[in-house]
């Protein structure tokens, strides 16, 4: 097994419980069928052609355990499903906003880069380190309502930036 292969598979984690709660009913399943996703791909991990999009196969490859799960639980007659149909259509669509959200992260990441330190920074605590608007305001001397109104005004320079970012 690869560096490469390793690197992947732990990055794609979240993504993949994503994709997996997206086509799934309960939190317990979607944790059952992770596992069972990621021994499959260590056990599989040849299949893989590097360069290719490890998020994409891997999550085709949740897919797969998700209807043999399915088939499990329906043998043992526990509740309603979805139709085989309707999961294939889920499915399809929760790849493609892995993918949106995987743009739109980057894009966000890169027109952070391009604020001037102290807006990145005032986001930051905002978004990142949830740090409450009163105290914000108490550390940069000014009202709330200037704080909001920066937080404000930064956010739509991120919006429009990361609008121009996806143009592209």
């Amino acid at each position: 097994m690869n560096e490469e292969f390793i690197t992947n598979i732990t990055k794609c984690q979240n993504a993949l419980l994503f994709y997996i709660r997206s086509i799934t009913s309960s939190s317990e399943e979607a944790d059952d069928i992770l596992q069972r996703t990621n021994l499959v791909l260590w056990r599989k991990h040849e299949n893989y052609k590097p360069g290719t999009k490890f998020t994409a196969w891997a999550c085709r490859v949740a897919y797969f355990e998700v209807l043999a799960y399915r088939k499990e639980k329906a043998r043992e007659k526990e509740k309603l499903q979805f139709d085989d149909d309707l999961l294939e259509i889920i499915s399809d669509r929760s790849i493609d906003l892995l993918e949106t959200l995987s743009h739109r992260k980057e894009a966000l990441s890169c027109c952070l880069k391009k604020l001037p330190e102290e807006e990145r920074s005032l986001i930051e605590k905002r978004h990142i380190h949830e740090v409450p608007v009163k105290q914000l305001a108490v550390e940069d001397t000014r009202s709330d309502k200037g704080i909001y109104k920066a937080l404000a005004r930064i956010q739509g320079v991120l919006r429009l930036c990361i609008q121009k970012e996806l143009a592209q």
